[in-house]
């Protein structure tokens, strides 16, 4: 084909000819016009207070929307028109109207009018009780364009909050309530907060023995707005129930497990066989037994016989023995106790799980590497069988094995080597449901620090915990080789416990825990990288912390109601403190200046803190922004001069910089000359590591059609290290231009660490097969840490398609 087929103007004309045949309004009736746009304009008296928040609510009322585009160019209404004749009936036609097309929106007067009213409906549960909307239409070759002009007026903000009850029990607690109230003097008038205080008084009372307390006892929201100008006394009454005149309390009657639940249990017909142990009624088949302990439901089971009935007592209970996992359905209610009226009885119905459950977990990755003319596309795969113990000691303890198995090949069957990498190990983790503080360091913590929720009934740090944490032990070891480079072996112990502070908060923190990181090199590999500071990485460390080893810190953020969250993640871990201490102090009782090893081996000591930022924007249910934020740092200390390799920084991957394989970027402005060497073929194992790490990601989702979905993402970021080599110069992180000249420019320069952030760009393909997301994404390289050929940071556009990287992975990279 020539060449001038390839010239833009031809390019831009076949795709004017293209669109025009994608004509929609050709298909209207002379009184059609097709909505291109909606727009909500507001007219303020005063200034509005989260002006943004209120506009984009109000564009969500919206009763009719314009369509959408196909890949952002072909409408959508457009296959709606081609595949609706009566002729139309091909599964090809069929397909074509489920999945690419859309109804047309065709203009309508009534659903403007319903907009109105739905726009003035919710300014007025926003205070502004005089506002007004009004669409205009512009009708113009066979398209309309409508504008809301919305007129708030003034808004009406809270003079007085009255609260009562003619129950005089329940005025007293309102009045409690009241100094806590959701509602405020000089607030605006807000239906959704007066809701949601509804909300907070039902619950506060049935956590008072009101069992039966609904919020619709809460009478509906009254203002009088007569007494002040564009202020409202604010009257919030309980009301009494329908049958009575006061509202009644319970406290607990009886409290009956159903270990081995079926319908017919709940039948006074069937035979069933009661045990009383510490106040709870175990009901069971005849012949059958308890399964497990029965201290442990007894702890689980948060509420007490003859104490006032909590509704939040129910939902811990129900909490703690789903989340014990040895229960498949846990169902608790509520029954009226048959002798006393006052009394409420609580039945927990448990259907146990199995006791062994087997699974495997087969994941297959691809990475492709393209460097200096050659290419590797590399193929991993990687099988996790594993085995779930619940229940092992009859306290709801759950002992989990895994297996891995994993191999890397290169899948060009070229001259080099087929296997590249080869991955084994076991995990073992244990389980307990319950907090174990053997080390009795959280509750000396707690007793010698000062917090005011102490002085609460099961306040401070340590009651946190017992309420709130589950216990783990972990024993594991990991073998990897990188074939004719090196061997890393790893066994590590530890033991922790996680807190989950309801849905959004938890935190996970590891007391004690011991590692012995072994590496064994090839001579390839010391020949290449004669680097010793880089080297000494490698050399066998023990990383033992006795006491306390790191926290880790999750928050995940609700959607507001822009579609907007974010989620937070912080890490901090340590290693050789309590081994340095000890160390330290037998130097200075004995006069010597001894380093602690066994057998050869020396204690590793360093700190590392990590942390993410990730903002999500929803736009509709098939298109998203999605962003990430990361940061960390690793430093030794004590007796130690570099940090074990495998606890140091990488950047590159599937699910960081994706125009970059997994430790193919970095550190610094350093070029890996290994990477051009057809000798050592470091293509295959890249090492690239540091002791800073600074990333930022961004992509937006789009769906394509059914399950297939894309993305155009940006990755930017690199790792550094702290410490001066000349023989990786370009690699230390310096915020000011360090004016340092490096003997080898071949192998980088000293630069500011602004100049040595490496920018890549690219496209995306997901498909959502609902229990998991097979990702692919092909990366390009925009902007290199270093000079490329000793020239240019910037990649030309003409490059860019040049040594891209193709990777492969299951689910989100973020």
């Amino acid at each position: 084909m020539s060449k001038s087929m390839y010239n833009p103007l031809w390019m831009s004309l076949a795709l004017g000819l293209l669109l025009s045949s994608c004509n929609t309004t050709k298909f209207l009736d002379v009184d059609q016009f097709l909505l291109k746009k909606n727009q909500l304009l507001i007219h303020d008296e005063e200034k509005m207070a989260n002006k943004g928040t209120l506009t984009y609510e109000m564009e969500t009322l919206y009763k009719q929307k314009p369509n959408s585009n196909l890949f952002f160019v072909f409408p959508r209404e457009w296959f709606w028109f081609k595949t609706n004749e009566p002729g139309d009936t091909s599964g090809f036609d069929r397909w074509q109207r489920r999945v690419l097309s859309e109804v047309p929106a065709i203009f309508d007067e009534k659903l403007c009018n319903e907009t109105e009213i739905a726009i003035e409906d919710y300014l007025k549960n926003k205070g502004y009780f005089n506002s007004e909307a009004i669409y205009e239409e512009v009708l113009r070759k066979k398209k309309a364009w409508v504008t809301y002009h919305v007129y708030p007026k003034k808004r009406t903000y809270i003079d007085t909050l009255i609260y009562h009850s003619s129950d005089r029990k329940v005025d007293s607690m309102l009045q409690v309530l009241k100094g806590e109230s959701l509602l405020r003097s000089g607030e605006p008038l807000d239906s959704r907060l007066y809701d949601q205080e509804k909300e907070r008084i039902a619950l506060y009372m049935r956590n008072q023995g009101y069992a039966n307390f609904l919020s619709n006892y809460v009478a509906q929201l009254t203002a009088d707005t007569s007494l002040r100008k564009n202020r409202a006394l604010v009257n919030l009454e309980v009301l009494p129930p329908l049958e009575d005149s006061v509202h009644q309390s319970f406290k607990v009657g009886k409290i009956v497990v159903f270990p081995y639940y079926s319908p017919e249990q709940e039948s006074p017909y069937h035979p069933m066989k009661d045990s009383l142990i510490q106040g709870l009624i175990f009901r069971n088949e005849p012949d059958s037994s308890l399964y497990f302990r029965s201290t442990f439901l007894v702890d689980a089971v948060k509420a007490r016989v003859g104490m006032p009935f909590r509704q939040t007592d129910l939902e811990a209970t129900q909490r703690e023995l789903a989340a014990s996992g040895v229960f498949k359905f846990v169902r608790i209610k509520q029954l009226p106790n048959a002798e006393d009226p006052s009394l409420l009885d609580i039945w927990i119905f448990l259907t146990p799980n199995p006791k062994l459950e087997m699974g495997v977990d087969f994941e297959v990755s691809f990475t492709n590497r393209a460097t200096q003319g050659q290419t590797f596309n590399l193929v991993g795969f990687s099988l996790r069988p594993s085995i779930r113990n619940r229940n092992i000691f009859n306290g709801g303890e759950t002992l989990v094995t895994s297996f891995r198995t994993g191999v890397e090949v290169n899948s060009l069957f070229s001259k080099k080597r087929f296997i590249n990498t080869l991955d084994v190990g076991f995990q073992n983790d244990l389980y307990l449901p319950k907090f174990k503080d053997y080390f009795g360091i959280w509750k000396l913590a707690d007793n010698l620090t000062y917090n005011h929720n102490k002085q609460k009934p099961g306040g401070g740090l340590y009651n946190l915990f017992k309420e709130n944490a589950s216990s783990k032990f972990s024993l594991g070891y990991s073998f990897t080789k990188f074939i004719t480079f090196y061997d890393i072996s790893i066994f590590n112990m530890n033991y922790g416990f996680d807190v989950k502070l309801g849905k959004q908060k938890s935190y996970s923190i590891t007391n004690f825990a011991a590692e012995y990181f072994k590496s064994k090199l090839t001579d390839k590999f010391l020949s290449a990288f004669n680097n010793q500071l880089f080297l000494r990485s490698f050399d066998p460390r023990f990383l033992v912390s006795v006491l306390f080893r790191g926290i880790t810190y999750d928050y995940i953020g609700k959607t507001n109601s822009k579609g907007r969250s974010i989620q937070v993640g912080m890490s901090f871990e340590t290693a050789g403190s309590e081994v340095l201490a000890i160390n330290w102090l037998n130097n200075r009782i004995f006069g010597r200046e001894d380093v602690f090893e066994i057998d050869g081996v020396k204690f590793a000591q360093y700190g590392l803190f990590e942390s993410s930022l990730r903002f999500n924007r929803q736009f509709s249910p098939k298109t998203s922004f999605a962003s990430r934020l990361g940061f960390g740092i690793v430093r030794p200390f004590g007796y130690s001069e570099v940090v074990p390799f495998i606890k140091q920084f990488s950047v590159g991957g599937p699910n960081s910089i994706r125009a970059w394989p997994a430790r193919g970027l970095g550190p610094g402005g350093y070029i890996d000359t290994t990477l051009k060497s057809n000798k050592v073929a470091n293509n295959l194992n890249l090492i690239n590591t540091g002791d800073l790490w600074l990333e930022a990601n961004a992509e937006y989702r789009f769906n394509i059609y059914w399950l297939l979905n894309g993305a155009f993402f940006i990755d930017a970021g690199n790792v550094w290290s702290f410490q001066r080599d000349s023989l990786r110069p370009g690699a230390p992180f310096f915020f000011q231009d360090p004016k340092l000249t490096s003997d080898n420019i071949s192998l980088g320069q000293y630069d500011p660490f602004y100049k040595q952030i490496a920018i890549g760009t690219g496209f995306g393909l997901r498909l959502d097969i609902r229990y998991f997301i097979l990702r692919l994404d092909l990366g390009m390289k925009i902007r290199y840490p270093y000079r490329y050929e000793g020239e240019r940071f910037w990649n030309p556009p003409s490059q860019w398609f040049k040594r891209m990287n193709l990777n492969l992975g299951l689910g989100m990279p973020f």
